[in-house]
């Protein structure tokens, strides 16, 4: 996917639709989506130190709506293919104190005509801008690029990680807010809770060890403890070691009593399996849920 870096001739949203409903309506969701989806956050940053709000978009070229068949406006997974020419994505800011805003800068073309796939931005410590490309689904990929230049829109490279993820906690000291790093794993999808107990103590439980499908979602579950409210943290406990599926999604109950404290599920990621479920207590002490039961009620078999 090439970086663009050109200016555009002014500022257009792109038009989308999903699903066709036959009706008055026409359409289930429709219309100018430039800064659609809801949980596409944030789309505008604002920086004191400039005096600006840097911005992004799914921008569209001009006129691109007028270029869709009657097919494609009735069949809107032929709208979401690869299509060069309609969603772009767009950066540029608004200068508080000149009331101005520049031509807009096409980061680059999406090859898509779908506006899940608009950026979101973020601007750093350092005041370079970040824009993350994101996709709909596997379909497509994503993209990271960062500005060449602190506070500035005109140029951007592309920055594609490769790696570890980081698990980091965030917290809001009432005057500023504390992040910091817990540890990492390999795939973005390795999700776990995070436990903050009536002593002060936060604890995780989480895939964050690499498991026998290393950077696919889940691995082997862990224990993290913090005694600082997140500043610094440990491993006091590995719950699960040689599995032969990953763990995943290990999730806490409301009010979670110290027997029974997280529950997950494990599978191979690779290939259609088996799931087993398991619960763990407070002290990480793992649990079998039966797989098929001869008795109405029959306990979890403890787990080495």
């Amino acid at each position: 996917m090439p970086t663009i870096n050109e200016k555009d001739t002014g500022y257009r949203g792109i038009w989308y639709f999903n699903q066709s409903s036959g009706d008055e309506y026409v359409y289930k969701y429709s219309g100018g989506l430039g800064t659609y989806c809801a949980k596409h956050r944030p789309f505008g940053v604002y920086r004191p130190e400039v005096d600006k709000t840097f911005f992004c978009y799914g921008g569209t070229p001009l006129n691109a709506h007028l270029t869709h068949s009657e097919e494609e406006l009735a069949n809107d997974g032929a709208f979401s293919r690869e299509r060069e020419g309609f969603l772009l994505h767009m950066v540029s800011y608004f200068d508080h104190k000149t009331g101005q805003v520049p031509r807009p800068t096409i980061l680059l073309d999406k090859n898509t005509a779908d506006a899940h796939d608009n950026p979101v931005i973020s601007v750093d410590d350092e005041g370079y801008v970040w824009i993350f490309s994101t996709s709909h689904g596997l379909s497509r990929p994503s993209y990271i690029h960062r500005s060449t230049e602190p506070y500035s829109v005109d140029q951007f490279e592309n920055v594609n990680p490769t790696g570890p993820r980081t698990w980091m906690t965030a917290q809001w000291t009432g005057s500023e807010w504390s992040i910091n790093p817990v540890t990492e794993s390999d795939s973005n999808y390795d999700t776990g809770s995070l436990y903050l107990e009536s002593d002060g103590t936060w604890r995780i439980i989480a895939p964050t060890e690499s498991g026998p499908r290393p950077f696919n979602p889940g691995g082997e579950m862990a224990m993290w403890v913090s005694k600082n409210q997140g500043s610094s943290w440990g491993r006091v406990k590995q719950l699960t070691t040689d599995s032969e599926r990953n763990h995943t999604y290990a999730r806490s109950p409301v009010n979670a009593h110290a027997d029974f404290y997280a529950l997950w599920a494990d599978g191979n990621a690779r290939e259609a399996s088996k799931s087993c479920i398991y619960i763990s207590d407070k002290d990480g002490n793992v649990f079998l849920l039966p797989e098929a039961m001869t008795e109405d009620l029959e306990k979890p078999s403890p787990q080495p």
